[in-house]
């Protein structure tokens, strides 16, 4: 798994939903300094953030990571 693909993956989502950092934050119930961290490639995501991201964003964690075909 590498952590900038997802970061990338992450901010692409972002930007077609017309999301910035800190509406992705208060949606997915985390701290914006954790999400600014993780979007940054500051800091690697934890599987109940990778959930929250995921609920939020609307894709499975497969998409996410990276693993969907």
């Amino acid at each position: 798994m590498n952590n900038a693909a997802i970061n990338g993956r992450i901010r692409d989502l972002m930007e077609r939903r017309n999301m910035n950092q800190t509406i992705l934050a208060r949606k997915a119930n985390l701290n914006y300094r954790v999400v600014h961290l993780v979007v940054n490639g500051r800091r690697r995501i934890y599987a109940d953030e990778l959930t929250a991201f995921c609920r939020v964003l609307e894709v499975s964690p497969a998409e996410l990571l990276g693993m969907a075909e």
